[in-house]
């Protein structure tokens, strides 16, 4: 069996990877031809004027800008031992932050329901000093995967822990030393688990191998006891595929951006007049009649023989289709998009907060995923630096509304404290959360500057 074998639910789950993702970006060209059946009789030129006429509002894409940016509304908890902080900044090697990790991570969940993150390491030789490794600017990196990069995979029951034995991950590398050129080839890189420990090996396009795989050990030389590689899912944070998030709100979307092209197509056909003219005249009495044709509007006229008239011929566009977009845009309202919004319409904080519970608690779910597989990835990478236990945290916010205080609810925060029952730290971070303090200090930070100014 070829190395590029792709798993039954990768082939199973790949459309709606497809679908999702198209709706996000937006449907051009191509891509929006392919959403859009021909009708019956249908030439290519007629179905092309008829896709160009319809208009897609990326629904989609606005609803995960929107629930990433409720994820986002505060920064993630970060805490990393010295000896790794440097990947705060710079977690996979070119350049993207933890937080700018997660971010991705989240589009990722959202569109196709996972991502993989790989905690690796530079190849290097046995016995470097620490001098050395510095020099070589030797660092752990997170390597994220997508779902349609993370092709294959098996688990298998070791020790009474299920683990994962096998990952094929696709890559693509530059096919030529063409400073100016682009081109790529795909590539696979293959980990397993094996009774020798964790080893990684590479291979070509054709399948074959194009490296003698090679033993991934930690910093005292030990091996792994597993692949250092973990699932962000929907659901959970195993190697199945979970639906992504915004499925079903990308199909309604596709079918609201078909229901645009039939509905862009009725205006037009029947958004212009015909001009019936009846006439006893011969087609040379009546272009002598009216030398400069047929001319309609202000300051024209037409001759006619006796009896003759002209009238404008107009239909009314069906009403139907468009009734039926109005309906999905609901439909998506009901499904999370939070955008999609009627005008007019006033809800309490409390209101929005009930009505969206559902999407809160998907939303739950998903952070807390992220989270778990970008801290476990953490303990990883940091196992390739020191084998030294350590607290590691990374915690995305799940504080996706603005919790706003009022005076009334401060002076009880100042009360409580001045009861032994509240720290001040507290209170310095609910004013922190609510907006009432800016800048990016921490609690603690803010209640050292506050101590250190003069009382005058």
């Amino acid at each position: 069996m070829p190395v590029n074998k792709t798993h039954p639910e990768y082939d199973l789950f790949h459309p709606k990877w497809n679908l999702t993702r198209n709706a996000s970006t937006g449907l051009y060209g191509k891509t929006a031809k392919a959403f859009v059946q021909k009708r019956s009789g249908e030439d290519d030129i007629k179905h092309n004027a008829r896709v160009e006429k319809a208009i897609y509002t990326n629904y989609t894409g606005r609803t995960r800008e929107g629930l990433k940016g409720a994820i986002f509304r505060l920064s993630p908890v970060t805490a990393i031992p010295p000896d790794i902080e440097p990947m705060i900044w710079d977690c996979d090697g070119s350049g993207r932050s933890i937080e700018g990790l997660a971010k991705f991570a989240v589009d990722e969940v959202l569109e196709t329901g996972r991502i993989g993150f790989l905690a690796d390491y530079p190849q290097a030789p046995e016995g470097l000093t620490a001098a050395e490794v510095s020099a070589f600017d030797l660092r752990p990196t997170i390597a994220p995967y997508t779902a349609e990069t993370i092709i294959n995979w098996k688990s298998a029951t070791i020790g009474g822990k299920n683990k994962l034995v096998l990952l094929v991950l696709k890559e693509m590398a530059p096919s030529s030393d063409d400073e100016f050129g682009h081109e790529s080839v795909e590539r696979y890189r293959v980990l397993r688990l094996q009774p020798e420990g964790y080893t990684q090996q590479m291979y070509g396009a054709d399948g074959d191998p194009i490296a003698e795989p090679f033993l991934v050990k930690r910093a005292d030389g030990s091996r792994f006891d597993h692949i250092p590689f973990y699932f962000a899912g929907a659901r959970d944070n195993q190697p199945d595929v979970d639906d992504p998030v915004l499925y079903d709100i990308a199909k309604i979307n596709i079918g609201h951006f078909r229901n645009s092209a039939d509905h862009e197509s009725n205006l037009s056909v029947h958004g212009g007049g015909t001009l019936v003219i009846s006439t006893s005249m011969s087609p040379e009495q009546f272009a002598a009649a009216n030398p400069a044709g047929v001319t309609i509007g202000e300051n024209s006229g037409l001759i006619l023989s006796e009896g003759g008239k002209a009238e404008l011929l107009q239909l009314n566009a069906a009403q139907a289709i468009k009734e039926e977009m109005i309906h999905k845009e609901e439909m998506m309202l009901q499904l999370g998009a939070k955008i999609i919004t009627r005008q007019g319409t006033q809800k309490t904080a409390e209101e929005a907060r009930i009505q969206a519970t559902s999407e809160n608690s998907m939303l739950d779910t998903v952070v807390g995923n992220i989270s778990e597989a970008i801290t476990n990835c953490l303990y990883d990478c940091r196992q390739f630096v020191s084998v030294q236990e350590v607290d590691i945290e990374f915690e995305l916010n799940r504080d996706f509304w603005e919790n706003g205080l009022n005076p009334q609810e401060i002076m009880a925060m100042i009360q409580a404290h001045d009861l032994g029952v509240m720290p001040k730290v507290q209170i310095v971070r609910r004013l922190k959360d609510a907006g009432w303090i800016d800048g990016d200090e921490t609690p603690e930070e803010i209640l050292q500057s506050i101590s250190e100014q003069s009382p005058i």
